[in-house]
């Protein structure tokens, strides 16, 4: 029950199958009881480019641009 109520607490739905059970975790988190935040940014410090900032989009990111870029990575001049 412990497991259980884990993986709930984590934002994790208990899904039973014929082998047992198992935590679907939702788009934020991962491991086995979802009990690992996704750390894109933390894992990837330089990937927004001239003065982007990054922010965890669940198990990717998004770059917040400065005015005088664009694209994904902040990499385009406007």
């Amino acid at each position: 029950m412990e497991h259980n109520e884990t993986c709930t607490k984590n934002g994790g739905t208990i899904i039973k199958t014929e082998a047992g059970y198992f935590c679907e975790c939702d788009d934020s988190r991962h491991g086995i009881l979802c009990e690992k935040n996704y750390t894109f940014c933390e894992d990837h410090p330089n990937i927004c480019q001239n003065g982007g900032k990054c922010f965890n989009a669940g198990s990717s990111y998004i770059c917040s641009c400065t005015s005088d870029f664009q694209g994904v990575n902040c990499t385009i001049r406007k």
